[in-house]
């Protein structure tokens, strides 16, 4: 992502090829320990939703400064694996996020998820907090 005085480089959780997703497969046990969604937690087939909550992982990272997980170990899998289970994680929006994408990120961030949010309200979301 490049901005007027600097660039920043993000990770994502891209999990298999298109390939391997058509095909059914799913391709070993790889995630990015920062931006880990609910499915792969749990060993899920990706989905929108999951590409929607990983997104808002990396949103959150660059507009807060710190990653919203940082599973370093077995111990922070664990718990994380265990609220994806439970279906239970509280999304706090933080200040430096702006109100409307604040709101569509905690959709996906918090579980359950509300799985009527799209990428076109994120879209949405951008253009009223930011002018565009």
């Amino acid at each position: 992502l490049v901005g007027e005085h600097d660039v920043k480089i993000c990770d994502y959780d891209f999990v298999s090829s298109r390939q391997e997703l058509e095909d059914g497969c799913l391709a070993g046990k790889v995630y990015t320990r920062n931006y880990i969604t609910r499915e792969r937690l749990l060993l899920e087939m990706p989905t929108m939703l999951g590409d929607l909550e990983g997104f808002s992982m990396v949103i959150h990272h660059l507009l807060s400064g710190k990653p919203l997980l940082d599973i370093e170990g077995y111990e922070e899998r664990s718990r994380e694996e265990g609220l994806a289970r439970l279906n239970k994680r509280k999304y706090s929006v933080p200040s430096t996020i702006p109100k409307n994408l604040g709101q569509v990120m905690k959709s996906v961030l918090s579980y359950p998820r509300d799985d009527s949010i799209s990428a076109s309200d994120f879209r949405q979301a951008a253009k009223e907090d930011y002018g565009i």
